[in-house]
């Protein structure tokens, strides 16, 4: 991973898991993983908790073209329009 304080980066572990995108806030990291489908399944969130694991991430993002959101602790399933609004109102 290849961030310094505030600022966003990609992962990929040797074993060839990876995140599209960790945002780091400085006193977290969020992990987000992207993908095109709009029925996201299963074990795509288990992938992404998996490698989120790996770097400690306290949020974890599964971004795809779902219409439903879907919010359980700190793992969300949710398509790009939500997410944009969330980090819009994190910001604030």
């Amino acid at each position: 991973m290849a961030a310094q304080g505030r600022g966003h980066a990609t992962c990929r572990t040797s074993n060839q898991q990876e995140l599209d995108l960790v945002l780091d806030l400085g006193q977290e990291l969020w992990a987000c993983e992207v993908k095109l489908t709009a029925s996201p399944s299963a074990a795509d969130m288990e992938r992404l908790n998996k490698t989120a694991d790996l770097i400690g991430a306290s949020r974890r993002f599964l971004v795809s073209r779902t219409s439903k959101t879907v919010e359980a602790g700190e793992r969300v399933s949710c398509n790009l329009d939500w997410l944009v609004g969330y980090l819009e109102r994190q910001s604030t």
